[in-house]
């Protein structure tokens, strides 16, 4: 089964943790695949929002860049586990 991730835009905390929720609590191996699919920067910010429950401000501080490109880079690994979840070609 496919598992959506939702929209691609800046999620409300509710989608957010619905989201969190479906990465910790799926043991889903496609979406495990997915996640190693995504470069390093974009699965970075991933695992640090999601597994890690940081903040944006947290995770620019982490990773040295502006909170811009934090939310940048979580939009585009958003939008890249959609189109691999869903098996669309982007």
């Amino acid at each position: 089964s496919v598992i959506s991730v939702g929209s691609t835009a800046d999620l409300p905390e509710v989608a957010i943790e619905c989201f969190a929720e479906k990465l910790e609590c799926s043991g889903n191996d496609q979406l495990s695949e997915a996640l190693k699919a995504l470069s390093p920067q974009l699965r970075e910010a991933v695992v640090l929002r999601y597994y890690d429950e940081k903040t944006i401000d947290e995770i620019a501080t982490i990773l040295q860049v502006p909170p811009g490109t934090v939310k940048s880079r979580l939009h585009n690994a958003r939008t890249a586990l959609n189109t691999l979840l869903s098996g669309k070609e982007p």
